[in-house]
């Protein structure tokens, strides 16, 4: 368990416990018979229950399996531009049933860009984590894990008794299982690792190539000045002959055979890609019983080679692949990583069962829900929808594909709209079970914005979309659209003020996720006239009316311009500050800024790519993630009582209304210069085998304030599932104690005490303090 000593000012204590922060509940997807898979051979065969293929998930890009007991498995999501996809912070998952069913194994992981692992066979409750956050280990087979190297790594192969590790901080090698590292002298950003016959390749982001073993590593290749370089994804090793190496690189979608250890390359002939290209391969592997079986994999391609990659067979296959992971016992078996989940594949290919289960790893940028309705726009995926609050999905046929944007009316939550990059503009008139084309918007002209949609308030029949050839406005719902007229292109952006229908927004490209330059003009007449807006703002993701004025999110993070005022002043105090790189785009650090109605008031919410906050009374943003995995969300929104976030990794998460608002007013409290009581929070530390503190056991908590001083309060309560509390830090999902008391601010400078876990014939006492 990890420590914490936080604090925080509030109001007058009343002798009970602050609430904690939010709990948020992923709804998945789960489960969803995925439309691509149904294009694999045999595939809707195998689980003829399902309406369209495979049960699938979302991206899933490493895995490790348990060799002497198969039917447990870990798995992680990571990618990343260098990949050729997007980020996804879905964390990991093991499963002890085959992929039946999943659970996240997170405690102690604070990264959950997962990119790599690796399992020690002679050991399987060991297992190493390769994350952009750095090494993670655990030796209880996922009960609770480690940092043991700090960086941003993202492949792991071992050979013989020798672990290495590599990514964007160069290469590390461990000869005692992933417990310590030490650097390799020389190596640069590593983007591929292989392992064979006691040979070790390493490929770098500027095409060197390297080998050796240890921490001795020789260069072998150098890009030729006159050629482009290689982008190595993958590297592998033939084990019965060293020397022969195979190669992938993404961007040029190209696999390249090596015979001489490194020094030499040549290209080899795919079928697949003269048709698709860039990130039509990602992924290369030898079977593990014949090595002249190779396989290439990548986007929506699976090639097969049985001559030893003389000459290569195209199989049908609908999912993108990130990685192949050969059967070491059967021939022509092996685990497809993909970004719709976990497969199992044998015959070399041509035959395919999911893995998926119960697992939720979706990336979703869009979130619509009314009622029991609730509609995901994922990456990868048409739209995903649940019309019983999130127990069941189904894929959704008309209904667009990839990425984008969708909106239910306010007025009318029957009419829905969806901007997708596959399909364009398509709308429902039945609350999003059945979806249709807008003709008179072509689909080549759909944007990549996250805030396309705009309803009048006034007039709610007239809908605004914008699209690369400007916007274009229905006046009966959505189901016809014709040009506004007003004078841009280009537009990824429309917005009007909920209370004066007449004053509207309007971005161009540069303003949401692309890295030109755009503008935002502004019209207070319905778009006769209009004016360009000076913004503090780099790049503008989001606008919102709300109290206090016009808000702007984008990299910079919010500005506002307060009613009557000219200019824009900073609101971004409390939110992160940095910029995520996504699908190669630039996203902003506010994503999307909307308004919610938290505890009888109007509250503006930022979706950020480091989690959900709201804006509290004094200027201050407040973080509303609570235990959410994934802090990457790309929209919020909500419902009756609840609160629903599209995350990229944990899929749609839902909370209550009530909590949110419950706990902004107590960090708002927080802030209060007038606050007349300090509270201190305490858990069980790290670094201490601790009993578990559950029903039954006694918990004593003591707090030693300075003479004279009055501590009130003392409350301690158990913390059932997972919870995020104030550092971010991840707690398991039972014997974490948290206890608070209350003293006057006087105090602030000498506060000492213990908390003890008494659990059977077994106590735990830590002594604590805070400054």
């Amino acid at each position: 368990m990890t420590s914490l000593a936080a604090i925080a000012f509030a109001g007058p204590s009343s002798g009970a416990s602050p609430p904690l922060p939010p709990a948020w509940t992923s709804l998945g997807p789960v489960g969803t018979p995925d439309l691509l898979a149904g294009f694999v051979p045999g595939s809707v065969a195998q689980e003829p229950s399902t309406t369209y293929g495979l049960r699938a998930a979302g991206e899933v890009t490493a895995v490790a399996v348990d060799t002497a007991n198969p039917l447990t498995m870990y798995v992680g999501a990571g990618g990343g531009f260098w990949w050729g996809g997007a980020d996804s912070q879905a964390g990991l998952f093991k499963t002890t049933d085959g992929g039946q069913t999943w659970r996240p194994v997170v405690d102690g992981l604070d990264a959950h860009t997962v990119l790599g692992l690796w399992l020690d066979r002679a050991a399987p409750a060991t297992v190493v984590a390769a994350t952009t956050a750095g090494l993670y280990r655990t030796t209880s087979a996922g009960t609770s894990w480690t940092r043991e190297a700090a960086g941003s790594y993202r492949r792991l192969v071992s050979s013989g008794s020798t672990l290495y590790a590599g990514g964007d901080s160069g290469l590390e090698v461990s000869t005692n299982d992933g417990a310590t590292w030490t650097p390799v002298p020389g190596a640069g950003q590593v983007t591929a690792l292989g392992a064979g016959g006691g040979t070790v390749v390493v490929g770098e982001f500027d095409g060197v190539v390297l080998s050796g073993s240890g921490t001795a590593f020789t260069q072998v290749y150098s890009p030729p000045p006159s050629a482009p370089a290689p982008h190595w994804s993958q590297l592998v090793v033939d084990p019965s002959t060293p020397s022969r190496i195979y190669g992938s690189d993404p961007v040029a979608g190209s696999v390249f055979e090596s015979t001489d250890g490194g020094a030499t390359w040549n290209a080899v002939a795919l079928p697949s890609v003269p048709s698709l290209g860039t990130f039509s391969v990602r992924t290369v592997a030898l079977d593990a019983v014949d090595p002249n079986v190779v396989y290439v994999g990548g986007d929506e391609t699976l090639d097969c080679s049985t001559d030893g990659g003389r000459t290569f067979t195209a199989l049908a296959v609908g999912v993108d692949l990130w990685g192949i992971t050969p059967s070491p016992a059967e021939q022509g078996a092996f685990l497809a990583t993909t970004d719709q989940g976990l497969y199992s594949v044998s015959q070399e290919g041509a035959h395919w069962t999911s893995l998926n289960g119960d697992l939720s790893t979706s990336l979703i940028q869009s979130v619509a829900v009314e009622g029991s309705t609730v509609l995901a726009r994922a990456q990868d995926f048409s739209i995903i929808a649940s019309y019983d609050g999130g127990s069941s999905w189904q894929m959704l046929t008309g209904a667009g594909g990839e990425n984008g944007e969708l909106l239910a009316n306010p007025a009318n939550p029957q009419y829905v709209y969806g901007m997708g990059t596959a399909d364009g503009l398509t709308y429902s008139t039945d609350g999003g079970h059945t979806w249709s084309d807008a003709p008179s918007v072509p689909a080549v002209d759909y944007t990549s914005g996250n805030q396309v949609f705009a309803v009048d308030p006034a007039e709610p029949s007239r809908v605004y979309v914008a699209t690369t050839r400007g916007v274009y406005v229905s006046s009966d719902w959505g189901r016809t659209w014709a040009p506004a007229g007003w004078p841009y292109t280009d537009t990824d952006l429309v917005a009007v003020d909920p209370s004066n229908s007449m004053h509207i927004i309007v971005g161009t490209h540069g303003s949401s996720v692309y890295p030109q330059n755009g503008s935002l003009y502004e019209s207070d007449d319905g778009g006769a006239t209009w004016t360009q807006i000076s913004s503090p703002e780099e790049f503008v993701s989001s606008v919102a009316f709300a109290p206090g004025g016009l808000y702007l999110g984008g990299t910079a993070g919010v500005v506002v311009r307060a009613p009557g005022a000219a200019s824009f002043s900073a609101r971004s105090t409390g939110l992160p500050t940095l910029p995520t790189s996504l699908d190669g785009t630039i996203v902003p650090g506010v994503i999307a800024l909307t308004t919610a109605q938290l505890g009888g008031r109007v509250v503006l919410v930022a979706s950020t790519s480091d989690g959900v906050f709201a804006l509290d009374d004094h200027g201050r943003w407040v973080d509303l993630s609570g235990d959410l995995m994934s802090r990457i969300v790309w929209q919020f929104t909500t419902s009756g009582a609840n609160a629903y976030v599209a995350t990229y990794g944990e899929g749609v998460a839902t909370t209550s209304l009530a909590s949110l608002a419950a706990y902004l007013n107590v960090a708002e409290n927080a802030t209060r210069p007038t606050a007349a009581a300090l509270s201190v929070d305490v858990t069980t530390p790290s670094g201490v085998t601790t009993p578990s503190a559950g029903p039954g056991d006694s918990v004593v908590a003591t707090l030693t304030p300075p003479p004279g001083i009055t501590a009130s309060g003392g409350a301690c309560v158990l913390l059932a599932g997972r919870r995020r509390l104030p550092g971010h830090e991840r707690r398991s999902a039972a014997g974490v104690v948290s206890c608070r008391w209350s003293v006057p601010l006087t105090a602030v400078a000498a506060l000492h005490g213990w908390i003890e876990v008494r659990s059977g014939s077994r106590t735990l006492r830590r002594a604590f303090s805070v400054p």
